[in-house]
């Protein structure tokens, strides 16, 4: 398994993850993904691994169609978190 530290912040105007690798061996760069509300598509929750591994998957509107993002890990967020994160991807207006 690997874990990705998260900063998560929603507000009227856009959604902002900011991520990075945790571990001693691997990518340590941290990666951001910045979607306006007003385009946000949709997300997923994935298994990955046989199950083993929760990933998020985004979706944002654009004027070439539909763009999706590379998964990230949600593994290192608790039950509660990852149910608080999903009811807040859920309840953005478009």
């Amino acid at each position: 398994k690997y874990y990705n530290y998260l900063f998560i912040s929603l507000n009227d105007k856009r959604l902002v993850i900011r991520y990075f690798r945790l571990g001693l061996i691997g990518d340590k760069s941290r990666k951001e993904i910045v979607i306006p509300t007003r385009q946000f598509y949709r997300y997923e929750i994935q298994s990955a691994f046989g199950g083993w591994r929760k990933e998020l998957v985004l979706f944002q509107q654009n004027n070439q169609g539909v763009s999706k993002y590379k998964p990230i890990s949600i593994e290192a967020l608790s039950q509660e978190e990852q149910t608080e994160l999903e009811t807040a991807l859920t309840n953005i207006k478009k």
